[in-house]
């Protein structure tokens, strides 16, 4: 009867070391699936994370402000989580589209999160200044310092940004979208002596002539004869 004894004693022992490793094993597991969470969570450094607290929340998840998550717990029996506060009564859960909701992730106001969507570049999410809309500040002819021509307005359309005044042109100067006049040479005007116009409402001095000759008369303005 004693070896008998022995012999169960010896099974429950074993039995109780099994168990006590498969919790060992268990609780490395979740510590390990943590770490590998928290190594593949970014947050910013200048984010302040909002707590069930500070959110007044009691039960569900909810979101952390700096694009995480917090499980501020469960209702007890009998109660439901209603916009992450427990009450005694159902909790019906908003959708996106009662939500206005286009884009993003939001609270159902049950304790969950629901997803909706993204947006197509160059929309970005809250990007036209309402939060879970998809939008595009598009950028205007001043913000881009523009004073003429056609540019893209970083939305997927085109600005005009209108004409310059003669002798003007756009990029006259070599600066794109901005308008200048390039005064011309003596060369390119065909002048060789006197004052000759520059191409620019202005005047370019081309000399003298010398052997006694004199500037303009037939051979044309500017010319020595």
């Amino acid at each position: 009867m004693i070896r008998g004894m022995r012999w169960s004693w010896s099974r429950f022992v074993g039995a109780v070391t099994v168990a006590l490793a498969m919790s060992v094993a268990a609780a490395c597991s979740v510590t390990q699936s943590l770490d590998d969470l928290k190594q593949n969570v970014h947050v910013d450094a200048g984010c302040v994370k909002a707590t069930c607290s500070s959110l007044k929340a009691n039960c569900g998840l909810s979101l952390d402000n700096c694009g995480g998550t917090i499980d501020c717990g469960s209702c007890p029996a009998k109660k439901y989580c209603s916009a992450n506060v427990c009450s005694d009564f159902p909790c019906v859960a908003r959708t996106c589209k009662d939500l206005a909701a286009t884009c993003g992730t939001l609270s159902d106001g049950c304790g969950a999160l629901i997803e909706c969507g993204t947006c197509l570049s160059p929309q970005t999410c809250g990007g036209g200044g309402v939060e879970h809309q998809c939008g595009c500040v598009a950028k205007t002819c001043a913000s881009l310092d523009a004073q003429c021509g056609e540019l893209a307005d970083g939305c997927g359309n085109t600005l005009s940004c209108g004409d310059c005044t003669a002798p003007e042109s756009c990029g006259g100067l070599g600066q794109p979208n901005k308008c200048g006049c390039k005064t011309k040479t003596c060369p390119e005007v065909g002048a060789n002596c006197g004052q000759a116009p520059d191409g620019c409402e202005g005047f370019i001095y081309c000399g003298a002539c010398g052997g006694g000759k004199t500037c303009g008369g037939d051979a044309g303005a500017n010319l020595c004869q």
